[in-house]
């Protein structure tokens, strides 16, 4: 919890490369309203 907010983390594998992860970011992002998403690699 930072600031009086909840934070979730949600690993989706399978993206072919970090330009594909990238865009469907974006994609969702736009379509659930959520501004603060990241990419990253494990």
């Amino acid at each position: 919890m930072t600031q009086g907010k909840t934070w979730y983390r949600v690993h989706v594998p399978g993206f072919a490369n970090a330009k594909e992860a990238e865009r469907q970011r974006k994609i969702l992002g736009n379509r659930l309203g959520i501004r603060d998403t990241w990419i990253g690699k494990w």
